[in-house]
């Protein structure tokens, strides 16, 4: 099976990789065979040592090592590597001509030594890295070799069905064991070509992802060199008037102090961006001299005091009584010693403590920094000075950095021939050792020459920069606090909650907004909310990345409650994806700003987001104006339309008096006379006319109400009447049960009442009595 891809590159890289497999395999077999056709003689001696064949056998095996032995040489050469494939199908075939000789010299197809055959081609095919077409050559030449031998034996006396059982038993097995050796070689070299393929593309990536790291660090390097000399010309300037601070007004001193400052920060960056750059390419000179250690110390502690005092920190030194000298580079030496400190004040709460001691141990320097601060979890211990790894707090902060910080310390340290350990309990805090050798004068003569030699692009070495680096160095220690107290302005109406863990761009921000709005500031996500609940901001300055709960998080939680309804929020980030602007619009946000952004833009935007929440509140309630307008004339159409529904039954009563009142004038006629004619008649017929009469009377009242009710503006209905007969005619109407007692004793007559109608008063009072019946609670009724 030959290699098929169309690769060039690939093909001969394969066919390279399988000829130094070939040879190696070759040495292995060629020694291996030295050393076992020898151990063969024990054989020969044990079945022909009475025979005059056993020295042919001792002579045909010497003859085999010699062949071998005279074959090894060439796999050392040119020649030899160039017909590798020639030299192993030779190498194969010296044993097998060997054993095909023994078994022409003893009993030819009855030979026990065909079973060598076998052996070798076993060996051969499994070991040698043969691919099919030469497994197919060399077992046909094994088969070949053996009836060749074989056919050549001539014994008078050997019976010929013998010869021939045995040559078809011995070639049968030969045939079976070379169709297994061939299949043994086609599937060793597919596993081959299939090892090579992969091997192939991981080292093919692996040289592009080399290369691809090469040209990034190199990026970083150029990119570093040409932002420091732009940025050195920013710095060198504004030293000279920060110096000068005290002239100037206070406004303008606190902008420059807040534009060295992050300036120092972004050089700080570069120079460790830089040294990463030079360590991967192995271009990072070192500039040793003999300096006392502990001068070193003593300033870099005294530089760090003062951000120590700001966080409330005890820093305290402890020197060695002895002087320390080391040999080594200063400037290299004062970034790991600044790493470290600033390490400790950053991760150590305010009232924490941090010792520095500087001593001599077993013919060593040792520097430890040790702190009273949160300490590390165990399982991040192994992975504190991997490149861009950063420790996670125990409340799950993360604080500010690039994660090379002891990276970086740990490489100098060691490029120094130092050692740098870390031991740290979570809760209990953190120690960091620091061990350099002691100088020799020995070592001080060989690497103060070898100083001498070395050129250097470091502009860190410059005493005019030396203090400058020094400083951007310090700049890395963030100090603030979660929550800060909000700064009244002149709009106090207006509140502006700013939440950022950059402690600087927190006091930016707080800065050129408290002029307009009463602004507070948080510095994590818990705060912010805790704050927001108690102050009700009205917008809110949210950055993305915060430690613990993030900026995505806060906003959704802000959204939550009600009273947020008008609350607009402000995403701050540093990222430019459209991906991230559209989770922060799905999670709340109103509007997002990108870093770095102009103050013009950040007021801007903040003005028209309180705008159109000020609009939104003013349209909310117009809305809620409009719904109880609607909510009144709603109420005014049923008014309305009940109106019309009682004109229209009071039109159909006026119709309905008429048709009724020509029938009961008719019947009230037809009752006078009934009585006139019956008068001193029966007394029965009287009684019913009187009924009669009675219930044509309670007709005429109905009828009037409903005259009453179609003509209510007529003035012969407002006219006084009695109470006292309302209620008897309503009392009558209500039938009341036998439990009714009667009317109480009134000594005074009931006045009549003025503006009303029998008639249009007892159908209101009839539902009195029904009612009063229905829930009386005792016996009677009053």
């Amino acid at each position: 099976m030959r290699w098929q891809t169309g690769d060039e590159r690939q093909a001969h890289a394969y066919a390279s990789a399988d000829r130094d497999l070939r040879v190696r395999t070759l040495k292995l077999a060629c020694t291996l065979g030295l050393f076992l056709m020898p151990l063969g003689i024990s054989l020969d001696y044990y079945v022909y040592g009475g025979h005059d064949s056993f020295w042919a056998l001792l002579g045909s095996r010497v003859v085999c090592d010699l062949g071998i032995a005279a074959l090894m040489p060439l796999l050392w050469t040119d020649f030899g590597r160039r017909h590798i494939r020639l030299l192993g199908l030779a190498a194969g075939a010296i044993p097998v001509l060997s054993m095909c000789y023994m078994i022409n010299v003893t009993e030819g197809f009855a030979s026990p030594y065909y079973a060598g055959l076998n052996l070798a081609i076993i060996v051969v095919c499994l070991t040698m890295p043969f691919e099919v077409d030469e497994a197919i050559v060399y077992c046909v030449f094994v088969a070949f070799a053996y009836l060749v031998a074989g056919v050549a034996w001539r014994d008078p006396a050997a019976d010929s069905a013998d010869l021939v059982a045995d040559l078809f038993g011995n070639l049968y097995f030969i045939v079976l064991t070379s169709t297994i050796g061939i299949f043994a070689c086609y599937f060793n070299t597919r596993r081959r070509i299939s090892d090579f393929e992969l091997r192939y593309t991981l080292d093919k990536q692996n040289r592009q992802l080399t290369q691809l790291d090469r040209l990034k660090m190199r990026f970083f390097a150029n990119v570093s060199h040409e932002l420091r000399t732009p940025l050195t010309l920013i710095l060198a300037p504004l030293e000279d008037l920060y110096r000068q601070r005290a002239l100037l007004p206070e406004g303008f001193a606190q902008s420059l102090q807040l534009i060295r400052e992050n300036g120092l920060r972004l050089l700080g960056l570069i120079n460790d961006l830089l040294d990463i750059a030079r360590l991967n390419e192995g271009k990072l000179h070192l500039h040793c001299r003999e300096f006392c250690l502990d001068d070193v110390v003593a300033q870099i502690v005294d530089a760090t005091r003062p951000l120590a005092e700001r966080r409330h920190l005890r820093l305290t030194l402890t020197l060695s009584p002895e002087r320390l000298t080391v040999l080594g580079d200063v400037a290299r030496l004062e970034k790991v010693l600044l790493n470290l400190l600033s390490n400790a004040v950053k991760f150590t709460r305010s009232g924490g403590a941090i010792a520095v001691e500087c001593r001599s141990e077993a013919g060593q320097a040792r520097i430890e920094v040790a702190d009273t601060g949160v300490g590390i979890p165990e399982d991040e211990l192994p992975y504190v000075f991997e490149r861009f790894h950063q420790v996670a707090g125990p409340d799950n902060r993360q604080e500010h950095g690039t994660g090379l910080g002891l990276a970086l310390a740990k490489e100098l340290t060691e490029a120094q021939r130092g050692r740098l350990t870390i031991a740290s309990q979570v809760g209990k805090g953190t120690s960091v050792v620091l061990r350099l050798p002691l100088a020799e004068p020995k070592q001080m003569a060989a690497l103060a020459a070898q100083t001498e030699d070395s050129a250097t692009d470091d502009a860190e070495d410059s005493d005019v920069y030396g203090e400058m680096f020094q400083a951007a160095r310090l700049q890395s220690v963030a100090v603030g606090g979660g929550v800060e107290s909000a700064t009244e302005a002149s709009q106090a109406g207006v509140r502006v909650l700013v939440v950022d863990d950059e402690t600087r761009m927190r006091h930016f921000l707080v800065q050129i907004l408290s002029s307009e709005y009463r602004v507070a500031a948080a510095m994590d996500g818990e705060s912010a909310l805790q704050l927001a609940d108690q102050d009700r901001p009205h917008l809110v300055l949210l950055d993305l990345m915060l430690p613990g709960i993030d900026g995505l998080e806060v906003c959704r939680r802000l959204r939550g409650p009600p009273h947020n309804a008008d609350l607009k929020i402000l995403m701050l980030t540093a990222r430019t994806d459209e991906q991230v602007k559209i989770e922060a619009l799905n999670s709340g946000a109103d509007d997002f700003l990108t870093k770095p952004f102009s103050i013009v833009e950040v007021k801007t935007r903040i003005r028209n987001l309180l705008a159109a929440g000020a609009l939104e509140r003013d349209l909310r309630e117009r809305n809620r104006e409009l719904e109880r307008a609607l909510k009144e004339l709603q109420m005014r159409e049923l008014q309305l339309i009940q109106s019309e529904k009682m004109n229209a039954l009071g039109s159909l009563a006026a119709g309905l008096l008429h048709e009724i009142n020509n029938p009961l004038n008719y019947m009230r006629m037809a009752v006078t006379m009934a009585q006139r004619g019956a008068v001193g008649e029966d007394e029965k017929l009287a009684k019913r006319l009187r009924d009669i009469e009675a219930g044509i009377k309670r007709i005429e009242d109905i009828v009037g109400g409903l005259r009453d009710f179609a003509y209510p503006e007529q003035a012969a209905n407002q006219q006084p009447f009695s109470i006292r007969e309302s209620l008897q005619a309503a009392l009558r109407f209500s039938r009341p049960s036998r439990s009714f007692v009667g009317w109480p004793g009134c000594g005074e007559p009931v006045p009549p009442c003025s503006g009303g109608c029998t008639r249009r008063n007892t159908p209101m009072t009839i539902p009195w009595f029904t009612n009063a019946q229905r829930t009386a609670r005792s016996s009677w009724l009053r």
